[in-house]
């Protein structure tokens, strides 16, 4: 019997981003999984979850390995000021569309840029450490999650 258990290899995306060599399988990878479905496969919903949390991000990371895919997906939004617009009595937009803050050269030129060294939020980048062990370093290539559990199981 073939074994179904999903081996995430991160090592399959890399060679197809770099072109620096054939991927043994076409690597498994999606963008965006609904909230929804996350939490339906995880049991955990996760729009209640604090995302300034190693929790949170051990759920997410915990679905996408779990699913089988070669890489774990991670947007993270620049800090900028948007306000929705959909109470407006000039309403345009609904939807993503309504947080639109830009339409014209003078909302540009009136719009209030963040300061670019704090315009994105990079510490969910930097390696987790793990109890007492530092996890900042690459085993197998792959960054370890916050307990480590993910790594166990991919490399055991």
């Amino acid at each position: 019997m073939p074994d179904t258990v999903p081996k995430p290899d991160f090592e399959q995306f890399l060679h197809v981003l770099q072109r620096d060599e054939p991927p043994t399988h076409l690597p498994f990878y999606e963008h965006i999984a609904s909230p929804g479905f996350i939490a339906e496969r995880t049991g955990v919903d996760i729009s209640a979850l604090d995302w300034n949390t190693a929790e949170a991000w051990q759920v997410y990371v915990d679905f996408w390995i779990n699913m089988g895919f070669d890489c774990v997906p991670m947007e993270i939004p620049p800090n900028l000021p948007v306000e929705a617009h959909e109470n407006r009595t000039t309403q345009v937009s609904q939807g993503s569309e309504a947080y639109v803050a830009i339409r014209n050269m003078e909302d540009l030129e009136q719009y209030p840029w963040p300061n670019p060294a704090t315009a994105v939020e990079l510490s969910h980048y930097e390696p987790p450490k793990c109890g007492s062990r530092d996890c900042s370093q690459p085993q197998q290539n792959r960054w370890r999650s916050d307990d480590c559990r993910f790594d166990q199981r991919l490399s055991g």
